[in-house]
C-alpha cells in the first residue's frame, strides 16, 4: 500500500548532498503504523525501529 503513494513533490526537494536521508514512503508508512500502534514520539519511533520487528520490517533494518 506504502508504495503506492505519491511523494514526487517531496523527492523534488531533497538534495544529494550530505547524508543520504530516507525514503519519503519508508519515513510515512513508519510514522502511519507507529501512529497506529499509539507511538507519537520520534525518539520512541526511533527505539521501536532499532527493537521491535514490526517497526524494523518497514523500517528495512537487518
Amino acid at each position: 500500500m506504502f508504495e503506492q503513494l505519491d511523494t514526487s513533490k517531496i523527492e523534488a526537494q531533497y538534495s544529494f548532498n550530505g547524508q543520504h536521508a530516507w525514503h519519503p514512503r519508508k519515513i510515512t508508512s513508519i510514522l502511519i503504523y507507529g501512529y497506529t500502534h499509539g507511538v507519537f514520539s520520534s525518539r520512541q519511533l526511533e527505539q521501536r525501529c532499532n527493537q521491535d520487528l514490526a517497526f524494523m520490517y518497514i523500517a528495512e533494518k537487518r
